[in-house]
C-alpha cells in the first residue's frame, strides 16, 4: 500500500489533463507508429537522451526511420502544476515486435509536459530506464501529493538543484534523505520503480556516493509549485543522464521524482 503526504494546497485537476495527453500520445504510437507519435507530441524545444548526450527530439526523430515495432506505455504516477502549464507522468513501457507478441524489452518512462502558447500539451523531455519483467498493465495510476506555491522570490529551479548537488557532494546518498517524502518516486536503471519511503531508503546506499551531477536545463511552473531539472551524471568514466522533478510542500522543496542512470 502506498501512502502519501498531504500538505496545504492543491494541484490542478489532480493531473488529469496531463494524464489524458500521455494516454493520447501512447495511443497515437500504436495507431501511427513510434516516429510519427514522437514528432506529433514533441515540443519544439523537447529533448531525448542517449548515454549522456542530450539531443533535440524533433531533429532526432526526423532522422529516425519508421519502425514496425510497437512501443506501449501507460501512466502510473502523474501530477500537474496549479496553473496547468507544467506536468509529468511516469509509468511502465514495453517493446513488442507486433501487438500480438509478448514484450522483448521493458522499463519505466518519465515524461515532462509543458503547455504551449496554443494551449496544447507537448512533451519537453522523455527519459527511460530499463528493467526485466514488464509492469505494463500491472500498475494502477497513483495520485501525487498536493503542492503549495513557493515564496514569490523563489523562481529558480536551478538554485534548488545546485543546493541539493552541494549537499550530495558533501554527504553522498545521505543527501537524498533530506528531500524525499512519502509519495516520492525513484526510477533507477536496471530495477523496477521504488515508490515507498522504506524501499527508497533501503536503495539509497546502493547509489554511488561519488556521482557527479551537472545540470543542463531546468524550468519551473508559473505557480511555483512544480519544477524540473535534467542533466549529465558522471560515474568515473561513464556518462549518463538524470532527471529530477521537485515539488514545493509545506516543508519546502522536496524531490518528487528521481530518474537516475549510472
Amino acid at each position: 500500500m502506498m501512502t502519501f503526504v498531504v500538505v496545504q494546497g492543491t494541484y490542478s485537476q489532480a493531473g488529469q489533463d496531463v494524464v489524458a495527453a500521455e494516454k493520447a500520445f501512447a495511443q497515437y504510437a500504436i495507431t501511427h507508429g513510434m516516429r510519427q507519435a514522437f514528432l506529433q507530441y514533441l515540443d519544439s524545444q523537447g529533448v531525448v537522451f542517449n548515454r549522456g548526450m542530450v539531443r533535440n527530439g524533433i531533429e532526432q526523430w526526423t532522422a529516425t526511420p519508421e519502425s514496425s515495432m510497437k512501443l506501449l506505455w501507460q501512466p502510473a504516477f502523474a501530477a500537474m502544476s496549479a496553473d496547468a502549464d507544467l506536468g509529468f507522468t511516469t509509468g511502465p513501457y514495453e517493446l513488442r515486435h507486433t501487438m500480438e507478441d509478448t514484450a522483448i524489452g521493458a522499463g519505466q518512462y518519465t515524461t515532462i509536459w509543458v503547455k504551449n502558447k496554443a494551449g496544447e500539451w507537448k512533451f519537453l523531455a522523455d527519459m527511460g530506464t530499463l528493467y526485466k519483467h514488464s509492469l505494463y498493465n500491472k500498475q494502477s495510476l497513483q495520485p501525487a501529493p498536493s503542492f503549495t506555491a513557493a515564496p514569490a522570490a523563489d523562481t529558480s529551479a536551478l538554485l534548488i538543484e545546485k543546493t541539493f548537488i552541494t549537499d550530495h557532494t558533501a554527504r553522498g546518498s545521505l543527501a537524498f534523505r533530506e528531500v524525499i517524502i512519502p509519495g516520492s518516486w525513484f526510477n533507477m536503471d536496471r530495477q523496477q520503480p521504488l515508490y515507498t519511503l522504506p524501499a527508497i531508503e533501503q536503495a539509497l546506499p546502493k547509489i554511488p556516493a561519488d556521482l557527479v551531477f551537472t545540470p543542463i536545463a531546468s524550468g519551473m511552473a508559473k505557480s511555483r509549485d512544480l519544477a524540473y531539472v535534467y542533466g549529465l551524471v558522471t560515474n568515473k568514466e561513464r556518462k549518463e543522464n538524470y532527471l529530477r522533478i521537485w515539488a514545493h510542500t509545506a516543508a519546502g522543496w522536496k524531490l518528487l521524482v528521481q530518474v537516475l542512470k549510472w
